[in-house]
């Protein structure tokens, strides 16, 4: 281990990322998942704007390419299943793209991905099914000084800098915030469940959405023969969803969601179905969405920061992926900066993570304009509100509207990566620089 020893929280997209970056430049990364293993379930994600440019710099764009899961395009569906708007996907551009990306992927084959670009790394460990319990750091002001960790098995150690990768209910944004951590969630009174039934031979590759009454939105994706991914979402209050979430009874949550969406049309009653009985829904993620919104400066405490979902989460735009692996980049390439520049460790973590805010929160402002208005001015409530928004897609869809990257996340573009040369440096010498 170098000189700089970093404790990244979760290795999911985020976390993965940093770590590779952090390894680049010599330092010595420890990443801790509390699940026993890679988390290989997740739905489909994308990746876009800058974050595709990326892929170039680590070197791993094309095992990304080999995974991906060749989505056609996007329609709208009513609740026949009949076609009310087509957006295909245009894989001869990944600068301005419709809904479905050039780089649509499983998120379980991304996390595998970023994985193996450092599984081999002698800089990096990484612990399983293992997780922070606490931990406390000395002054600011202290050279010298470190964050002392005690983890959920009872070791201890010492870091320079910890990093909650750790999502939306980040336990390190917990211990860093104490009491004022419910203040960081902002709830938009919609509730999300995403999980797998079996195929079937009819079943289209496209991503297809139906919106229903009363703010009801089933959607399925395909990337795989034999399983269709299936996604429900419904906003307003739901005292039976939230019964079960508290509870953590995943047979409550089955049937919650089994009472409240049977019989609307379309999917619902196969998709309820499949929920109740088939193997195949044990990768049911499902739960309220909440955005976390810090204020100025509230990435991070001294030598704890805050990354991905853990410090800005936006839930369900489609750019909290993109924009994960863009933060890590920044955060690595920030800290990088200043240690070529002659910075000792201490200053560089302190000023890097604080740069790494400054330079990262106009791409955030951008990524969270689509949630001003709340997830509820997007989900109508009666038929007639639904036939109005097939009339507008279906004119978004003849004029291509999709490919001016307004509902697409393509709008990253309007935030210019920094470059970091001192990333590209070789870690040799970054670490003689850390040794002075």
């Amino acid at each position: 281990m170098s000189s700089m020893k970093v404790l990244i929280s979760g290795c999911g997209v985020g976390g993965a990322s940093l770590a590779f970056w952090l390894a680049r430049m010599g330092a010595g990364v420890t990443v801790t998942e509390r699940f026993p293993g890679l988390r290989a379930s997740g739905q489909q994600i994308d990746l876009r704007g800058p974050a595709v440019s990326l892929l170039d710099n680590m070197g791993i764009k094309e095992a990304v390419k080999s995974v991906v899961t060749k989505e056609p395009g996007t329609q709208l569906v009513n609740a026949k299943g009949q076609t009310i708007a087509y957006f295909p996907s245009d894989p001869q551009s990944s600068s301005r793209q419709g809904f479905s990306s050039e780089y649509e992927i499983m998120r379980g084959d991304l996390v595998q991905v970023l994985y193996n670009s450092t599984k081999e790394n002698e800089n990096v460990r990484c612990w399983f099914n293992k997780s922070i319990k606490s931990f406390t750091q000395d002054d600011v002001a202290d050279p010298a000084g470190k964050v002392h960790v005690s983890f959920s098995d009872g070791h201890q150690e010492d870091f320079d800098l910890v990093v909650g990768a750790d999502g939306v209910y980040s336990q390190t944004r917990k211990i860093m915030m104490g009491p004022k951590f419910a203040e960081s969630l902002v709830s938009q009174h919609t509730h999300f469940a995403y999980f797998s039934i079996p195929a079937q031979p009819d079943d289209t590759s496209r991503w297809t959405a139906c919106f229903l009454p009363e703010r009801v939105l089933l959607m399925s994706r395909k990337d795989h023969p034999d399983f269709l991914r299936a996604y429900m979402m419904i906003y307003g209050d739901h005292p039976s969803l939230e019964a079960a979430y508290e509870s953590r009874d995943k047979v409550a949550l089955r049937k919650a969601w089994d009472g409240i969406l049977r019989g609307r049309g379309w999917k619902a009653d196969r998709f309820c179905d499949g929920l109740l009985h088939s193997p195949e829904s044990e990768d049911l993620y499902a739960g309220p969405v909440n955005f976390v919104k810090l204020p100025e400066g509230g990435w991070s405490q001294g030598r704890v920061a805050l990354l991905g979902d853990a410090a800005y989460a936006s839930t369900l735009n489609g750019m909290g992926t993109s924009v994960a692996m863009v933060a890590a980049y920044v955060m690595a390439g920030e800290i990088a900066t200043l240690l070529s520049k002659g910075e000792t460790v201490h200053r560089a973590i302190l000023q890097g993570t604080a740069n790494y805010e400054t330079t990262l929160r106009p791409l955030i402002t951008i990524a969270q304009k689509a949630n001003e208005a709340g997830l509820g001015a997007s989900f109508p409530q009666t038929s007639w509100g639904i036939r109005l928004l097939q009339l507008a897609a279906r004119a978004a869809a003849f004029v291509h509207l999709d490919r001016l990257g307004w509902f697409t996340g393509d709008n990253l573009h309007e935030w210019q990566m920094p470059a970091y040369p001192s990333l590209e440096a070789s870690s040799q010498q970054l670490l003689r620089t850390m040794a002075k």
